[in-house]
């Protein structure tokens, strides 16, 4: 079964101050998140966990992905 959304807690993140900018943000972290997991897939050529996160492990744009992300969210407390 595959996941059909996702879930954030909006109360907890407009409590560290995150505005509607911020959550527009984080729509396009979701969006790029969502594009490299089905480009990963498709090169794993499997369904599998173990096969996604071998291919994973090597992929520079989820590497970034990732610096980007933590970079984000370190301006908040």
């Amino acid at each position: 079964v595959s996941p059909g959304g996702v879930r954030l807690g909006t109360a907890a993140l407009t409590t560290r101050g995150l505005g509607p900018h911020h959550f527009r943000q984080i729509a396009l972290y979701l969006h790029r998140a969502i594009n490299l997991a089905m480009d990963i897939q498709k090169q794993c050529g499997s369904k599998l966990l173990k096969d996604f996160v071998e291919v994973a492990k090597f992929n520079e744009d989820l590497k970034i992905l990732a610096s980007d992300v933590e970079d984000f969210a370190s301006q908040f407390p």
